[in-house]
Formats: C-alpha cells, sequence, structure tokens
C-alpha cells in the first residue's frame, strides 16, 4: 500500500498592501490542522481532490496543516516561519513516505523571504532527501523561482483564469505522481522566462487559443505539462514575471526547445492579450448612453481577491454625483459599519460612515443615512462550477439603501464570485442598470448570465493595471511593459 503526505500554504502576497499578513489571518479564512478534519471542510483549490482520488486508490493517506489566507500584504516572518516549521514537523513524523503533495499558491512572500515556496520546498528535500517525489500545485499566479525547479519533482498550474479547472489540474498532478512513484516517468522541469507583467484572462481570444493550442494539447509524446504561470504582477519579488513552466518525460532538452516555442507564442500575443480597463468617468459616460441594460463594471482596483481592502469609495462617488440610481454595490468590506448596523437592526434607519477606512487607496468615507433592507448573519456564497463548485464564508452582511442605491456591507474582506448573496436579500439583479462587483475576473463564470456587457474600471488602488507607476524595487528589469523590450 502507498503511503503519501498531502498539506496546503498559501498566500497571494501583494507587496504594495499596507495589511500585513498575520496568524490570525489564517485563523480566520483557512487553518485547518489534522486534528480538526473531522469537524471541518475542505474547500481548497484541488486539496478535496487530493485525498479523494487517494481514498479511491486505498492509498494511506497522512494529512499535514492545510493554511490558506486572502490575498493581502507580505506574512509577518513570524506567521511564516511558525507554519512552514508546522508542516515540516508533520512531514517528518510522517517518513517514510511514497510522494508528497502540496497545494501551493505560488505567490507568497514574507519578511525577509522573496520566496516563501522556494524556502518551504528547500527545507522539506532537506528532510526527505532527494529520493522521495514531491509535487505542488500552483495558482497560475505564481512567481517560478529555480530554487523552487531544483527541490520539487514536478510543478504544475492550473490553466484557465478566472480559475475553473481546480479538480481537473489536481487529477493530473496526483496521477503523474503516481507514476514518478512507480518509476514510470523522470520528470524533468524547465523554465522559459517572457520578460513580461500583466493580467491575461483565458476565456477570450487571443488566450482562447493559447490555452487550448499549448497547454491542453498534448505537442509532444514526452511532455507531461506545459503551464503558464501568470505571475502575480503586484507581487515586487527578484522571481516576478511571466514564465513557460515544461516538465518533460526525462528530456529536457525537448522541455527547453518546447518551453521556448511556448514562450515565443505568448509575447506574439501578450498586448493583445492584456486585459483592457477603462477609468471611471468614462465608464460612467458609456452607461449611461448605453441602451443595454444592466451593465456589470468590475472595480477591479479595489478587488480583495488580489490584496485590495474592500473598501474604496471611488465608484460610489462618482455614481453618486450622477445622480444615478437602480445600482448595486457588492461586496464593501467595512466592520465598523456592520456592527453598527446589526444593533441597529433590520427596517431601521440610520446615519453610518461607509467605507476610505483602511489605507490612502480607499478614498473618503462616505456619510449616508441608509435603510437596513437586511442582515445576513455567517453568510456564504457559491464559487466555481460542476466538480470545482463549493461554497466560500462571506461574513456577517447587510444590504442597505442609500439614494436608490442598494449596498452589500460585509464584516469580512471577500471578493465577489457570483450572485448568492445578492438574492439572498431578495435583490434582482435584472431589474438595475448598474452592478458593481469588487472583483477582478472570478465573477465572470456567474454573471455573464445576468449580463453580456461587463466594464472593468480602473479607479485609484494598489491593484492598478498601469504598472510603470508602482514602485517596484525588487522585480528583474528589463520587463514588458516597464521597458521596451
Amino acid at each position: 500500500m502507498k503511503k503519501i503526505f498531502i498539506a496546503a500554504f498559501g498566500a497571494e502576497t501583494n507587496s504594495f498592501s499596507s495589511m500585513m499578513t498575520t496568524m490570525e489571518h489564517f485563523e480566520e479564512d483557512c487553518l485547518i490542522r489534522p486534528s480538526d478534519r473531522i469537524n471541518k471542510t475542505i474547500a481548497n483549490d484541488g486539496h478535496g481532490e487530493f485525498i479523494e482520488l487517494a481514498k479511491a486508490k486505498k492509498f494511506e493517506v497522512v494529512l499535514g496543516t492545510m493554511a490558506y489566507t486572502m490575498p493581502s500584504g507580505p506574512l509577518t516572518k513570524a506567521t511564516y516561519e511558525l507554519l512552514r516549521d508546522e508542516i515540516i514537523g508533520q512531514i517528518k513524523e510522517a517518513l517514510p513516505v511514497d510522494f508528497i503533495l502540496l497545494n501551493l499558491q505560488g505567490a507568497m512572500i514574507a519578511e525577509d523571504y522573496d520566496d516563501c515556496e522556494g524556502d518551504f520546498l528547500e527545507h522539506i528535500r532537506a528532510v526527505v532527501g532527494q529520493e522521495i517525489p514531491l509535487g505542488g500545485l500552483l495558482d497560475p499566479h505564481a512567481h517560478v523561482s529555480q530554487v523552487m525547479i531544483d527541490n520539487a519533482t514536478i510543478l504544475l498550474s492550473y490553466k484557465e483564469y478566472p480559475h475553473t479547472d481546480f479538480a481537473e489540474s489536481a487529477r493530473k498532478l496526483f496521477h503523474l505522481m503516481e507514476k514518478v512513484a512507480q518509476g514510470d516517468v523522470k520528470p524533468e522541469m524547465t523554465l522559459f522566462d517572457c520578460h513580461s507583467l500583466g493580467s491575461f484572462p483565458t476565456p477570450n481570444p487571443p488566450m482562447r487559443g493559447f490555452v487550448d493550442d499549448y497547454l491542453l494539447q498534448g505537442n509532444e509524446p514526452n511532455i507531461l505539462d506545459c503551464s503558464l504561470i501568470h505571475s502575480f504582477p503586484w507581487g515586487d519579488c527578484p522571481d516576478a514575471g511571466v514564465k513557460v513552466l515544461v516538465t518533460s518525460d526525462g528530456d529536457k532538452n525537448l522541455g527547453n526547445k518546447f518551453a521556448a516555442h511556448v514562450g515565443e507564442k505568448f509575447i506574439k500575443i501578450r498586448q493583445e492579450a492584456t486585459q483592457k480597463f477603462t477609468n471611471i468617468s468614462d465608464a460612467m459616460d458609456e452607461i449611461i448612453t448605453s441602451p443595454e441594460k444592466p451593465i456589470v463594471i468590475a472595480d477591479s482596483s479595489d478587488n480583495p481577491g488580489g490584496g485590495a481592502s474592500g473598501d474604496a469609495t471611488y465608484l460610489l462617488r462618482e455614481i453618486l454625483s450622477r445622480k444615478t440610481s437602480k445600482a448595486v454595490f457588492g461586496i464593501f468590506w467595512d466592520s465598523t459599519a456592520i456592527k453598527k448596523i446589526y444593533a441597529a437592526g433590520q427596517g431601521a434607519i440610520l446615519d453610518i460612515s461607509l467605507g476610505g477606512k483602511e489605507s490612502q487607496f480607499s478614498g473618503s468615507p462616505v456619510i449616508m443615512t441608509v435603510e437596513v433592507l437586511g442582515l445576513a448573519p455567517h453568510a456564504g456564497q457559491i464559487f466555481g462550477e460542476g466538480e470545482d463548485q463549493r461554497s466560500l464564508p462571506v461574513g456577517n452582511c447587510a444590504a442597505v439603501r442609500y439614494k436608490g442605491i442598494d449596498i452589500i456591507i460585509s464584516d469580512k474582506r471577500v471578493q465577489i464570485f457570483s450572485p448568492e448573496i445578492f438574492i439572498h436579500f431578495g435583490l434582482d439583479l435584472s431589474t438595475y442598470d448598474i452592478i458593481v462587483v469588487k472583483s477582478s475576473n472570478h465573477f465572470q463564470a456567474s454573471f455573464k448570465f445576468i449580463s453580456t456587457k461587463i466594464l472593468y474600471v480602473m479607479a485609484p488602488g494598489i491593484l492598478s493595471m498601469d504598472f510603470t507607476n508602482l514602485p517596484y524595487k525588487k522585480i528583474p528589469r528589463p520587463i514588458w511593459p516597464l521597458d521596451d523590450i
């Protein structure tokens, strides 16, 4: 009987966020230790798939800690080292094992650690030696370093953005690692650096064709996997930037050639593939003149899923200045307002100060007299489709109305994935002219059924797509579009 160890450790770090990531963030979002398993539901990307596959094959499974948190600023050194060493200790106790599976985000940065995943894998390799296969599942918004390549057996990422292929990617890694343990394949990983930054959603051309042609198809018989690592452009570290990661079966020369071929294809389409944004004023002009309603506005620069606070008021102020009603917002993060609203209760009329509290990127608070439409303690929302679908917490929420504008507020910093929270409050999204979601791309899969017109708006914020104005200090140069290459 094979014995495998499974754990998860990840955070997507926004280097420009002032919100340091601490143990409290992991405890609030997802910190599941082995003794907690019987009382908690696994909701992490691909993690449950690893466990179910192992059970189906009647493997002996040793579960380590599962630690994930919402994107935010760098981890404190103490937080990173505590969780790293906790999992390392669990691996020591589990030995010997046939192979190790890790669910990694791939873009984690901490105080004194620009490459957390590289350091983590290096520590594991020092404990288990060179013979035990070590596999890692990555988010495509990872920073892949040579240290990671040197210490892992196989690393591969999801292929889609928005991420709709968690389970499929986890299955692929599991089966490849099983073949490695059996001696059926001998993985060789290679990287091609595209020297690029950006946001590259995959549903539409030219990225759709690129993914289908090079990442999902078996172009070469000895290529085990090809992943496009988009990188996280708000992570300021020496390994940032788009890379092609190829795993071949014992043929590094083939892997090098294939990675270069795919990387050059990406470079040719990167300009066209880059996500397009509009400013607030132009977006409002288009909404007012458009006969098509409702229109969805993605408040991309204030997306908590990229490390933003979720309490920026720029779009709200613009809509109020245009005296536009029939608008709905979700989700504002404001725990102070939530406490006051819950104390007043449903149906109450009260004054609140909404948003504008966390940082210089939040704008100024909006003072408003609101009607409380409803309360939703411990609310949730659906993320993903089909086998990847799961329920995620949204926190203690409230729906309020101000000058004809309906606003969902929560005490949990979270991006919108789907319409569930609006529906919970009885809000019919088809009756609005404007639907504002604090998200960048992950809302698309659900909201495309509500409106075919989506505007991606770039307001002031730490998720600015104007990379030339971000205060990078560590990213490798030259890099497109900062440099003319």
